[in-house]
């Protein structure tokens, strides 16, 4: 009789742990990966794009770790780290805290993340974080590999 309430307490908590994972949906936001920065204006002196990166046309890499928080911005001069959290305010809408070694990058930060359709399986997604005079615009293109089925194996029909 006791085996039978352990394995009953076991398989109510799995069931559980299922019913939480397949309709868990998370209320943040994800800006992780590579990104290729578009424009980076630091208390209102533009760092980025500069007229040599214009002629060069090098594009400047805008890294961003989920696993530690950080945003990593190399540039030529000297690369810029900045920890960050994103927070709701009271108007339900996202912003980015940020505290850095850079002055300019510390602080609450206003996120615009859009969205542009380029074609059937291709994605440009923009983001912007604006606070004062310190803008930081940013994109990446997704490309989605289309759907393949599997190649059929001897005795399936």
């Amino acid at each position: 009789m006791r085996v039978s309430k352990v394995k009953l307490l076991i398989i109510i908590t799995l069931i559980g742990c299922l019913a939480f994972l397949a309709f868990y949906k998370s209320n943040k936001i994800n800006i992780e990966g590579t990104w290729i920065a578009k424009k980076i204006v630091l208390d209102g002196v533009q760092i980025y794009p500069t007229k040599v990166n214009e002629y060069l046309k090098v594009e400047q890499e805008i890294n961003i770790s989920n696993w530690d928080n950080k945003i990593y911005i190399p540039l030529l001069q000297k690369n810029i780290n900045a920890s960050y959290e994103i927070v709701k305010n009271t108007n339900n809408d996202y912003l980015v805290h940020l505290t850095s070694e850079e002055k300019s990058l510390n602080g609450n930060f206003q996120i615009a993340i859009d969205t542009v359709h380029l074609g059937p399986l291709t994605f440009q997604v923009n983001a912007k974080l604006k606070s004062g005079k310190t803008h930081l615009y940013f994109q990446k293109t997704i490309h989605l590999k289309p759907w393949k089925p599997e190649f059929p194996r001897r005795g399936q029909v």
